[in-house]
């Protein structure tokens, strides 16, 4: 068992596969060029996703009027939970957006990100943005600092502003540490502090992303990433509990590979430009013949696995053999796939 920032961790080979796989969609990812409305739409439709996993997560439920207004954003008619909610989310995407790599892994940014995602709710002032107080330690005390807490030696406020300072820190100054895994451990470590008094959760999920965003990972705003956390939800609660449960010096390997197959499976969706206008602007060899939904999804499928075989495909996207062959043969014809190898070897990749 290894050690990792202060908790225990065993760095398995499934861990070691999924982080290379991640790596080469990355990769395949920042080797192609989009146009600037297909990204936006992508852009609107994984975020318009995110909002609504995040408040269901949240045990929030928004109404089909409530999701108009989200579209529209047109908040003034009517005010809920769920919808205040969902404004903050909102504000927290945009600022996260507008935010330049280094401000994404100071402290700072998780207390502003805390502070809007809070901010229209029936609230404190002094429970937005700010680390719980002692006075709210003595109410409902925390799992994190039991210890500290019972004998009374140092407010919890400033407990806590040495975690969190002491996770940004080691996320800045640690370079021996994968980016997926910091990710991961920073989405752990937010909620297991517990320093904020609402919310820490979906803020460690948030600052996870903002971390990946930061290190380059430009394809996270376009993940329908929430949806995964959602569907699993309380596979989640039951895994990060667990963790905490046994803290200090907790094994988050469990929690790592929750968040990493998660990762994954969302980039698994992630929108590639196969549009026949972006190919043939980028391949002005490729033929006029059009392309169904269906031969985009194989052509997004081949994208993010180059090297593929048909049988391969067809497992992928759950599409017969004898129709990914012919497939196969009109993507040659029209100049969009490169073949390799000959009869059962035969493997493709994006031209």
């Amino acid at each position: 068992m290894d050690r990792i920032y202060t908790f225990q961790f065993q760095f398995t080979w499934p861990l070691v596969q999924m982080i290379r796989n991640v790596e080469r969609i990355h990769m395949t990812w920042k080797s192609r060029h989009s146009s600037a409305t297909f990204l936006e739409n992508r852009r609107e439709e994984a975020g318009m996703s995110s909002v609504v996993s995040c408040a269901k997560i949240e045990g929030l439920s928004l109404s089909s009027e409530d999701l108009s207004s989200i579209k529209r954003q047109s908040f003034d008619d009517f005010s809920n939970s769920a919808l205040d909610f969902s404004r903050g989310l909102l504000d927290v995407y945009a600022f996260l957006d507008s935010a330049s790599p280094e401000e994404l892994i100071e402290e700072d940014c998780v207390k502003k990100v805390h502070e809007l995602l809070t901010s229209y709710m029936a609230l404190p002032d002094a429970h937005k943005g700010e680390y719980k107080s002692q006075d709210e330690m003595d109410n409902k005390g925390s799992a994190a600092l039991p210890t500290l807490i019972t004998f009374r030696t140092t407010n919890p406020n400033e407990l806590f502003s040495r975690s969190m300072s002491a996770l940004f820190r080691w996320t800045k100054d640690n370079d021996n540490v994968d980016d997926l895994v910091k990710a991961s451990l920073m989405a752990y470590e937010i909620y297991a502090v517990d320093a904020f008094n609402s919310y820490v959760g979906t803020l460690g999920r948030l600052m996870a992303g903002a971390y990946l965003k930061s290190r380059g990972y430009n394809w996270i705003v376009y993940l329908k990433l929430e949806r995964e956390f959602e569907l699993r939800h309380r596979e989640m609660q039951q895994i990060m509990a667990q963790c905490k449960m046994r803290r200090p010096n907790e094994d988050i390997t469990p929690w790592i590979e929750f968040y990493l197959e998660c990762l994954l499976h969302a980039l698994e969706g992630l929108p590639f430009d196969t549009s026949y206008e972006r190919i043939k602007s980028a391949n002005p060899s490729a033929s006029d013949e059009t392309l169904s939904p269906r031969e985009e999804r194989v052509l997004r499928f081949i994208e993010a696995n180059p090297g593929t075989r048909s049988g391969e495909i067809s497992q992928g996207v759950n599409i017969p053999v004898p129709t990914i062959k012919k497939m196969m043969a009109k993507f040659y014809r029209m100049a969009l796939v490169n073949r390799f190898g000959q009869g059962r070897g035969t493997h493709y990749a994006m031209r």
